[in-house]
């Protein structure tokens, strides 16, 4: 009889076990099931933590983030998920990278190991794509990452569970020169970059192009590069100025080519046509590059155009076109809508059509499903995963010019790599320096 009630006991205690274990989710395993965490019966959760700079010289990058988790959320529960015989909805949960890439690391850590995401997003630059990237690949949870390029992000894998949605950096800088031969100028080019990935990554890309195209580099030494993070850049700007370079084509951050654009006014430089790279994606930002009066000398600057509310592609998710999401952007957010809409609801696209796809909620069968991905129509045109886990966004090639309602807007004046934008091209002009 007391062997009897000693089995009893140790029976109960096991299925007490069982039962606390299946209410733990999140662990971050390769065969942990998505929205293992969700509450009982037959119904389950699908975490997913997204990381984006929302503090931090980055944090503008991150301003229609709650609007588009706001939409995407509510759209992605109006059905929710069958997979596997059960369904599932999602909950999207927020964290802040501070425009730090240790700092996006530990958040993207946190998201899975504390808060129980099963999938995770990092956007904005390589401060925060690679890191995440990286803590995902640690974990074994499926993530992808996007705002930056392809080369930037590549250098870091091979990946298993990570996928980056990024422009080639190649074809970017194919764009700075087809944009150069519609102009009439010396062919000589001002660098001013820093000593960042990016910046070592555009130096060997615009070196080699300009010898394909017949440019001459004023300042080609990778020594010439200015210290990453640098404000100042006096010594360059003199150079290429001393040399009479027509184009400067500068890539920084946004804090830094206000640091340059002090320098270019100070010193009288004047080129002909000026690429502002990487940095000056908001129209709000151009609008702060002035001279000593005061005046905005931004106008008819140049930049890689990642977005336009002109794009005519459509969100396979919301079933909403690139306009109708720039006019949301416009009325929730109150700003000029520009570079991040895409990148925002591109994930969501993506991640839409893996939970639609996959065999089950396991880490390895969502990556499969993105895997599988090919010729998928979504808000950034035709995507396919290719074996380095990059789907290839589009990318053409901007100015500023001036506009009633934001001060100025982008128009897309070369797509040499993107056929569908061929309709939207307007011709490109010269700086008119004040």
């Amino acid at each position: 009889m007391k062997k009897m009630k000693k089995f009893a006991a140790l029976m109960l205690a096991l299925v007490f076990a069982t039962a606390l274990l299946a209410g733990c989710g999140g662990s971050g395993g390769g065969s942990t099931p998505a929205g293992s965490g969700a509450a009982a019966g037959d119904d389950g959760v699908i975490k997913i933590g997204y990381v984006s700079p929302v503090t931090g010289p980055l944090s503008h990058f991150s301003v229609g983030m709650d609007n588009t988790i706001k939409n995407v959320e509510a759209k992605m529960n109006e059905t929710g998920y069958d997979i596997g015989g059960k369904h599932y909805t999602i909950e999207i949960v927020k964290g802040d990278s501070e425009s730090d890439p240790v700092k996006a690391a530990e958040v993207a850590t946190k998201l899975v190991q504390s808060d129980g995401c099963d999938i995770l997003l990092g956007e904005w630059t390589p401060d925060t794509m690679n890191p995440v990237s990286e803590a995902a690949e640690k974990l074994k949870v499926p993530c992808i990452v996007d705002g930056g390029p392809d080369i930037s992000w590549t250098a870091a894998g091979p990946y298993d569970y990570s996928f980056a949605c990024a422009m080639r950096y190649e074809k970017q800088v194919t764009e700075y020169f087809e944009a150069f031969e519609k102009m009439n100028t010396n062919k000589k080019i001002g660098l001013v970059l820093d000593s960042s990935m990016d910046g070592v990554g555009m130096l060997d890309l615009v070196k080699a192009k300009a010898e394909e195209y017949g440019y001459e580099i004023v300042n080609p030494d990778a020594s010439e590069l200015a210290q990453e993070g640098a404000t100042d850049f006096t010594a360059i700007v003199q150079k290429i100025q001393a040399a009479g370079a027509d184009i400067m084509l500068a890539s920084l951050l946004g804090y830094q080519l206000s640091g340059l654009w002090a320098n270019v006014d100070s010193l009288g430089y004047q080129p002909k046509f000026v690429i502002l790279s990487k940095g000056m994606h908001f129209s709000s930002d151009v609008l702060t590059l002035t001279n000593a009066a005061g005046e905005c000398t931004g106008t008819y600057t140049c930049i890689e155009t990642q977005w336009t509310r002109e794009y005519p592609f459509t969100s396979s998710l919301l079933g909403k076109t690139a306009e109708e999401l720039s006019a949301d952007f416009e009325e929730n957010v109150g700003e000029a809508p520009d570079v991040t809409i895409g990148w925002d609801y591109v994930f969501f696209d993506l991640i839409d059509q893996a939970l639609k796809t996959t065999k089950s909620t396991s880490s390895e069968d969502i990556v499969a499903a993105l895997e599988e991905i090919q010729g998928f129509d979504c808000i950034y045109g035709t995507l396919s995963c290719d074996e380095e886990h990059v789907f290839e966004t589009p990318i053409t090639f901007g100015q500023w010019v001036p506009d009633e309602k934001w001060g100025l807007h982008k128009v897309v004046t070369s797509c040499s790599s993107v056929p569908a934008a061929e309709g939207i091209m307007v011709p490109q002009v010269e700086m008119q320096w004040k």
